[in-house]
């Protein structure tokens, strides 16, 4: 791997993934891919919608970084946009609907086929997530919580907390933040 690519901020790797640096988009899979399977299997929780959900993220990140600018915000939170809106897209959607009751279905009838060091990275990965929102603010993590886990958007938030839409999302924000510091300060330790 090119050391220079390595040292990218997700901005600049976004801008060179939008001029079709395959390099760029492997640096940005490795960084962000563990955190977007998060998201998608607190939404969907479902391993195997999960799996597909980030699949078909990373290729909209792949595709539509030459849609992304700085200016509306950092790259991991367009990324955790992206991420988001494919697993409700999949929630909304009939076809996975049915397989969403299939794999729950099977869940109570079949023995689990997932190998023991994937079920303890996913839970060391799940450990991490919940130490780090349960460490927030109570109003931050509540709102959060409604939006990943519920599907709630801002606005649905904000009329279904009675809470203005502006302090909805400047919640919002300093929670995430606090979740990403905690988060990235967690895998520093790891290194």
């Amino acid at each position: 791997m090119n050391p220079k690519v390595e040292k990218m901020t997700d901005e600049q790797l976004l801008e060179e993934a939008a001029r079709l640096n395959q390099s760029a988009f492997r640096v940005i899979y490795r960084r962000h891919s563990a955190r977007l399977y998060g998201i998608c299997l607190a939404v969907l929780r479902s391993d195997a919608l999960a799996q597909d959900a980030l699949q078909e993220a990373c290729i909209a990140i792949w595709r539509g970084a030459k849609s992304y600018s700085s200016a509306k915000g950092k790259a991991a939170t367009w990324m955790n946009y992206l991420c988001r809106n494919r697993c409700i897209d999949m929630l909304r959607s009939r076809k996975y609907q049915s397989l969403l009751i299939d794999e729950r279905i099977d869940q109570h009838f079949l023995l689990d086929e997932t190998a023991p060091d994937e079920k303890t990275q996913q839970s060391q990965v799940n450990a991490k997530v919940r130490a780090a929102t349960s460490a927030l603010p109570q109003k931050q993590c509540r709102l959060i919580e409604l939006a990943y886990f519920n599907g709630l958007s801002q606005s649905e938030i904000a009329q279904a907390t009675g809470l203005p839409l502006g302090t909805v999302k400047s919640r919002m924000r300093l929670g995430m933040d606090k979740l990403r510091q905690s988060l990235q300060n967690d895998l520093k330790s790891e290194v």
